[in-house]
């Protein structure tokens, strides 16, 4: 089945220390309706809520029931949760080369979902609104977990 949910989605790379690359898929639904659905779906497959101890060293679940899956031809960068598969973006989506590389040194990436706060206005990033997951009630509200990547 294939999912298509208005959406925010941000691909970014992170470093840690000085040389180490890390991928980090957001997502970002439209609605609260839309969040509720996903953070059940994405749940059921190994996705959870971060404690703030877990939040504070970086220690994520391992998301069992979940994949992202990068496509040449034509370009995309999708999820599999379960039997389901969300696309990043509409149509082809050309990821950023360096989130590309990162993910395919690291062999998995970092998803997050975050709640759902922005209106048809907004910018087409989820920019300011992953800050909330420093916060004890964002992190409430978000799922988080690591994704191995399909070869």
């Amino acid at each position: 089945m294939r999912q298509s949910l208005p959406s925010r989605w941000q691909l970014e790379v992170i470093v840690y220390g000085e040389c180490d690359p890390y991928p980090i898929l957001l997502l970002q639904p439209s609605n609260h309706h839309d969040h509720r659905a996903l953070s059940a779906l994405l749940a059921a497959a190994g996705m959870k809520t971060p404690s703030p101890w877990e939040w504070e060293y970086g220690l994520w679940p391992l998301a069992a029931g979940c994949s992202v899956e990068l496509t040449e031809s034509p370009p995309s960068v999708s999820m599999v949760v379960g039997g389901d598969r969300l696309s990043v973006g509409t149509g082809t989506f050309d990821a950023p080369a360096a989130w590309v590389r990162a993910a395919r040194r690291q062999r998995r990436v970092l998803f997050a979902l975050v709640p759902a706060r922005w209106s048809a206005s907004d910018a087409q990033v989820v920019d300011h609104d992953v800050t909330v997951l420093g916060t004890r009630i964002g992190r409430h509200a978000c799922l988080v977990g690591i994704m191995p990547l399909n070869p």
